[in-house]
């Protein structure tokens, strides 16, 4: 429509002068006389002055566009009421081919100064259209280049970019012509929810009148990565629809909202309560654990001042706090107390806080309040609890002396502390690991509590590893000894030399970190009680041994000297006789008395060396160390039967030793045909050594190993302590008992017998 009247505006003003020249030329033609026919030339140049006057007087006058239309409306409508009445008046003349001059006088006037009107207001209005598309051309461009958004104008067409203004080149990097040559996904950034379909749809929405904003990645010529907050319009430009397309650049602002949501998720996501207070002391900002801890819902709990959730003394340590931080905004403050919650319930807390301040606040004017962390700490205060009566209990562990009563105490200390039901100190014993004391629980859920044996067991393990284990699902767990046990949850601790202590729970997964932590301390320090028990145990016996020694000892001096001096006596004595009366068999009774002197010298000196236990011992084969032993002694007719032989670890020397004493004994004590048995006795428990003697009366039995104990005139009592002592170095026991031949029977237990 717009073109189509420019147009007619354009071209009216010339048909309709062609038109009236036309008409003017036929009455010329048609006129039946010269006179006419000047007339009529004369009106048709008439007509044309009028129509050059029309024109120049209106396209020179800025005649504002409905005042020309009225005016060409007039002279159209004047220009048809003189055509009417000429064809009425003057229609006879027409029918007859006659033309008056008047005739086509007036219509030449009426046409030129109708032709000159209108097209005189059509190059008017003309000029003054492209004066005013000029102008508004003018200002789009300044507005368009000043506008402080970046403005990118888009073909509505192809969606080709056309235009760009400063601000847009800045943004993006690129020159205009540069950006002529591209599309949107060319400068678009990488991103999985941004593609052309996208951009094709969003332009056909805004070309439909449906304008839309949203957010775009877009990367620059330089590779600089920004976000556009993009506003699309459809507008009509130099009688074109486009689309304008105006960025704002809003990557600070899309990072610091990042930024934001990360701290709120983060706030959201703490287990401890975050809270933030205004400079009067009410919360302005609580997170779901802050919510969850006082019990209050959160939209009660912002605006509510911090001394309703405190109790009296907690209030006014709060506020001296505050005070000091409003004062020094830099510290932090750390304050414990009692929350009191919605419940009216009290829950030990820590909270540490801070001073909240303006960009510039470094002093009381800048305080805005507070911001702060805020946690339950009754595991600590329960674990605080547990270390004091740790330290309890270890102080009473070390008390004790007898390792029975440090288990026990053990067994008690993890009731108390953890609560888990079965617990039980296990103490090595030979090759088992046996329970010398249980928790409370265990009498519940085990009839008798179960002997480990060496390599049946997890606490096998761990007493030869020394290394802890902990198990959340026990049966899952390889070399388990009772898999049918009703204890799921185990830890195992070792005591080291001693066993092992031993926690159990039905539940799975029942020990936290803390119980672990717990659990490992109390068993080291039950650990380091039982080796110092054992230790003045071993020392006990060691000094009764020492005391026992020197008692020995001192009854062993005055055996030697009462042993010594009566030959040494007898001898001086016999000397002097000798002396006297010159008698060689004198002579002989001190040589006698000296023979004796020199046996109980000798005895002494082994008795000394068997002394000390024996470090290295040797493949012994009993048969044939007695039978060389034997070979050695004056056996006076008496006979040696080996009646079962083995191979034992000894020190081959000290047990030569034995075999010796033991064999001469029995040579000296019996008669010419004594005989004599060597064997081992029943389920490899040892070695025996017997006679068909007189035996030992039973009375009597427990002083054969006393020094200076002996039956025979000649003996020194020094023979039986030295095999005593010889056994012991070794590990083992001798004991003295009936032979089935009723004489006597010396059995050495605790004997390691080896493969032959």
């Amino acid at each position: 429509m717009v073109r189509t009247a420019a147009s007619l505006s354009r071209w009216f003003p010339c048909l309709l002068a062609a038109a009236s020249i036309a008409i003017t030329l036929w009455f010329v033609v048609a006129a039946g006389s010269s006179t006419a026919a000047l007339q009529a030339g004369l009106a048709l140049l008439l007509g044309v002055v009028l129509l050059a006057v029309g024109y120049f007087r209106y396209a020179t006058t800025d005649l504002p566009g409905t005042e020309a239309g009225r005016v060409a409306a007039w002279t159209a409508g004047g220009f048809g009421v003189f055509l009417v009445m000429n064809l009425w008046f003057r229609g006879l003349e027409f029918a007859v081919g006659a033309v008056a001059p008047q005739f086509a006088v007036l219509t030449s006037l009426t046409a030129g100064t109708l032709g000159g009107t209108v097209a005189g207001i059509g190059t008017a209005r003309r000029q003054r259209d492209h004066a005013s598309r000029t102008a508004a051309l003018d200002d789009y461009r300044v507005i368009f280049e000043e506008v402080e958004d970046a403005i990118i104008v888009h073909d509505a067409a192809t969606f080709a970019i056309r235009d760009a203004n400063p601000k847009a080149v800045d943004l993006l990097g690129y020159r205009v012509e540069e950006l002529r040559e591209v599309d949107v996904m060319d400068i678009t950034a990488s991103h999985p929810e941004r593609d052309s379909t996208q951009v094709e749809q969003k332009m056909m929405a805004a070309l439909e009148g449906d304008g839309d904003r949203f957010e775009w990645p877009i990367e620059r010529k330089d590779g600089a990565y920004r976000w556009l907050q993009v506003s699309l319009k459809r507008a009509t430009l130099h009688d074109d629809d486009v689309v304008l397309a105006v960025l704002r650049d809003i990557t600070d602002q899309k990072e610091r909202r990042q930024d934001l949501e990360q701290y709120e998720t983060l706030a959201e996501t703490v287990r401890d309560g975050l809270y933030a207070t205004d400079a009067d002391g009410e919360f302005t900002y609580v997170n779901d654990a802050m919510c969850d801890l006082t019990g209050y819902d959160c939209a009660a709990l912002v605006g509510m001042h911090f001394s309703t959730l405190l109790e009296r003394d907690a209030v006014d340590r709060v506020v001296e706090a505050r005070a000091e931080i409003r004062r020094n905004p830099a510290t932090t403050t750390a304050i414990e107390f009692d929350l009191v919650r919605g419940d009216a319930s009290t829950v030990p807390t820590e909270t540490r806080f801070t001073a909240l301040t303006d960009d510039e606040g470094t002093t009381d004017e800048g305080f805005e309040g507070t911001v702060g962390v805020i946690r339950d700490i009754s595991d600590r205060r329960e674990y605080e609890v547990q270390l004091q009566t740790l330290h309890e209990v270890t102080r009473d562990l070390m008390a004790e002396s007898d390792p029975e009563a440090i288990a026990q105490r053990s067994c008690a200390a993890f009731d108390d502390l953890l609560d888990h039901p079965v617990s039980g100190v296990f103490l090595e014993e030979g090759e088992e690991l046996v329970a010398v004391a249980t928790g409370r629980g265990a009498e519940e859920l085990f009839d008798t509590v179960p002997v480990l044996p060496a390599g049946e067991s997890l606490a096998w393990e761990v007493y030869e590893t020394g290394e802890p284990q902990v198990h959340g699902r026990v049966s899952e767990a390889e070399n388990v000894y009772d898999p049918d046990s009703p204890i799921d949850s185990e830890a195992i601790f070792p005591l080291g030399t001693n066993g092992v202590v031993i926690v159990g729970s039905p539940e799975p997964g029942a020990f936290s970190a803390q119980d672990v932590e717990l659990m490992q301390v109390l068993a080291a320090n039950t650990r380091t009680a039982l080796d110092r028990a054992r230790a003045e145990q071993s020392l006990r016996a060691r000094e009764e041994e020492l005391a026992e020694r020197n008692e020995r000892l001192d009854r062993f001096a005055e055996l030697v000297a009462h042993d010594l001096r009566n030959p040494l006596t007898s001898a001086m004595g016999w000397l002097d006789l000798a002396r006297e009366s010159g008698d060689p068999a004198e002579f002989e009774r001190v040589e006698t008395a000296h023979e004796r002197i020199r046996e109980i010298i000798t005895d002494l000196l082994e008795l000394a060396r068997s002394g000390g236990q024996v470090d290295r011992t040797d493949h012994v084969d009993l048969r044939r160390l007695a039978t060389d032993v034997w070979t050695g002694i004056d056996t006076n007719g008496a006979s040696l039967q080996v009646e079962e032989s083995a191979t034992v670890a000894a020190d081959a020397s000290r047990l030569r030793q034995v075999f010796d004493n033991l064999l001469r004994n029995a040579v000296v004590h019996g008669d010419s045909d004594v005989t004599v048995h060597l064997g081992t006795l029943p389920d490899d428990e040892g070695f025996f050594v017997a006679d068909d003697g007189p035996g030992i009366p039973p009375d009597e039995r427990d002083r054969i190993f006393e020094p200076g104990y002996t039956t025979h005139e000649e003996g020194t009592g020094f023979g039986m302590v030295v095999v005593d002592q010889l056994v012991s170095a070794h590990g083992w026991d001798i004991s003295v008992s009936e032979a089935d031949e009723g004489g006597a029977a010396f059995e050495i237990h605790g004997v390691e017998f080896l493969a032959e």
